[in-house]
């Protein structure tokens, strides 16, 4: 859930993910890829926070993070004027990408960040009317946004007493898997940690904050004035190898909702059990 900005890292190292993917039996991969590859879009880590005002305006912050040999790689590839940092994307780049994010999505700024093992850049967005985001879970193929899957979209909802809702209507089907049911096969401690080797450090988070108090939430993951949407770290996630297994043994999930009920209880992930989040929080 990187969104479009991820999309672009993705199409920048495909070549390399597949061919490390390809030392999975295709079997074990549909929990990985549904939990963390098509979110993550090629990102290793990442993290995006959206803010919505009282009006329904905001902004977007995202921090998006590959290991520090893949930085350097696409820092070298990264056009970089003068007296600048060499980042993993351009401002151009990021530019470009805020625009498929939604319409009037305004470019802020951009820095490099880093934490220990990653280099990354954080992009700040700003916008006019949260109902015309939408934020792409899945890669683009080379033809563009056309042919990436269904978008999360907002829909906001001011009202005379103060209260205005905020629904966040998740795709019910993010995963794009086929309907063919897949063989439930229990996978080898060999291949548990040749997953380990391939997605160890991949974690992902998408957060919404509001300006007001909240007043009810369906989510379960409320703090405060935030709600998260979505976390999945796959350290924490493997960490638990019985869990894991028993997990990826029942084979592929038909739908989402399959898929929350199986993660239940499972550490490091945060799915919504519902394919629309309410928030409604105060404007006064």
């Amino acid at each position: 859930m990187s969104f479009s900005l991820c999309s672009s890292l993705f199409m920048r190292s495909r070549n390399t993910a597949a061919s490390r993917r390809n030392c999975v039996p295709r079997h074990l991969l549909w929990p990985v890829i549904a939990l963390l590859t098509v979110f993550a879009s090629g990102c290793l880590q990442s993290e995006a926070t959206l803010r919505v005002n009282k009006d329904g305006s905001g902004t977007m912050e995202m921090d998006l993070l590959v290991n520090e040999g893949m930085a350097a790689m696409m820092a070298a590839g990264t056009p970089v004027e003068e007296g600048q940092e060499p980042l993993i994307m351009s401002d151009a780049e990021l530019i470009a990408r805020g625009a498929q994010l939604g319409e009037n999505v305004r470019f802020v700024s951009s820095e490099k960040i880093a934490k220990p093992g990653y280099e990354g850049v954080r992009a700040r967005y700003e916008f006019d009317d949260i109902r015309k985001i939408q934020l792409q879970m899945s890669p683009a193929g080379d033809g563009g946004q056309a042919d990436a899957g269904a978008p999360i979209t907002f829909d906001f909802a001011p009202s005379g007493n103060g209260v205005a809702r905020l629904s966040i209507h998740i795709p019910s089907d993010p995963t794009q898997q086929s309907s063919t049911e897949s063989p439930s096969t229990k996978p080898t401690a060999e291949e548990i940690e040749q997953m380990r080797a391939i997605f160890g450090g991949m974690r992902i988070s998408a957060k919404l904050e509001t300006e007001g108090a909240i007043v009810e939430t369906n989510s379960p993951y409320q703090e405060g004035t935030t709600v998260t949407l979505l976390e999945m770290d796959f350290d924490q996630l493997i960490s638990d190898v019985d869990k894991f297994t028993e997990v990826v043994s029942m084979g592929q999930p038909k739908d989402l909702a399959e898929l929350t009920e199986r993660l239940r209880g499972v550490p490091g992930i945060k799915i919504n059990p519902t394919d629309t989040v309410t928030i409604d929080f105060s404007t006064k």
